[in-house]
């Protein structure tokens, strides 16, 4: 007797997403709604798809990481006219002053060292009314390999130096469903259970102490 062949099927090409990777991803997601026609600033551009994402609306996209080879395969994979990675960040001090509308800080801030002069950076780097978005960890929660700090915590950092427009929560209810060590594939057939892993990831919602991430956006006074 023939065995019963599944009408299932791993798309060859289909990208696979771990929870951490859908998590920065649903930041840039949040993050086009601010960039729309705005000369902006990615610090800790990773693979450069949010970047790239952004410079779809944006005016002018500048979008930086620490690690050389990341950024020449960035170089390599996005080509936009109004697009330009280059190795850098997260200190942005050697950058012209108030010549950005929007600043995004979502990865690679493990390397801060000295949070109030990476914020002063930022700040001067802003254009007055400019926004800066920034996502760090929760310190009530369990993370790894990502800065943490208590919410009010993170309040006082950032009163200092901007005016805060909002602080968001992000996967407050995907412990279980999004980890760094849990993949997902793209399956035939499973497509919802991706929409949900996707909305998990989510930006959403104000910050609480359930949140595993906090999502800032603060402008410059």
């Amino acid at each position: 007797m023939n065995e019963q062949r599944s009408s299932r099927r791993i798309e060859p090409h289909a990208p696979v997403l771990s929870g951490a990777q859908r998590e920065l991803a649903a930041r840039y997601r949040f993050a086009e709604r601010f960039a729309r026609g705005r000369t902006t600033l990615v610090i800790g551009a990773a693979d450069g798809s949010g970047a790239a994402r952004l410079a779809t609306l944006a005016r002018h996209v500048i979008a930086l990481d620490p690690v050389p080879w990341v950024v020449q395969r960035a170089v390599r994979r996005y080509r936009r006219p109004n697009l330009r990675f280059a190795v850098g960040g997260p200190q942005v001090g050697g950058l012209a002053p108030t010549s950005f509308d929007l600043v995004t800080a979502f990865y690679r801030l493990d390397r801060v060292s000295d949070w109030p002069a990476f914020l002063e950076g930022v700040r001067g780097v802003l254009r007055p009314g400019g926004q800066l978005l920034i996502a760090v960890g929760n310190a009530e929660r369990a993370l790894d390999g990502v800065p943490t700090f208590f919410l009010a915590e993170l309040h006082d950092l950032l009163v200092d130096r901007f005016r805060i427009d909002g602080l968001y929560g992000q996967s407050s209810a995907a412990k279980a469903m999004l980890t760094h060590t849990v993949d997902y594939v793209r399956v035939g057939g499973a497509t919802s259970a991706l929409d949900l892993a996707d909305r998990a990831a989510a930006v959403a919602g104000p910050a609480t102490c359930a949140s595993r991430y906090f999502v800032a956006v603060c402008r410059r006074r």
